[in-house]
């Protein structure tokens, strides 16, 4: 976010861009907090592959193990996210 729509460093391969959104919304499952609006622009330098990350998604993934459904902007498909962290 301080890099304020600047790429920045991601990882081995990979740079980010933070895109700002006003406001901030509550986790569905409630109880949880509430999270910023906005996205990140994760991107791989040798390819085309793009990752839409939003605070909120990453919530869900951690802590109610939920990808979004297919077709969802900010589903996270697991299996491109895991290589893009390296796990696969």
């Amino acid at each position: 976010m301080a890099a304020m729509g600047q790429d920045v460093p991601a990882g081995p391969g990979w740079a980010g861009k933070f895109h700002e959104a006003m406001g901030r919304i509550p986790c569905p499952w409630g109880g949880c907090g509430v999270f910023v609006k906005g996205e990140v622009e994760l991107f791989e330098a040798t390819s085309t592959a793009v990752l839409h990350l939003a605070p909120l998604s990453v919530h869900l993934v951690r802590e109610h193990a939920f990808f979004q459904g297919r077709g969802s902007r900010y589903r996270l498909d697991p299996a491109p996210l895991a290589r893009a962290l390296g796990l696969a």
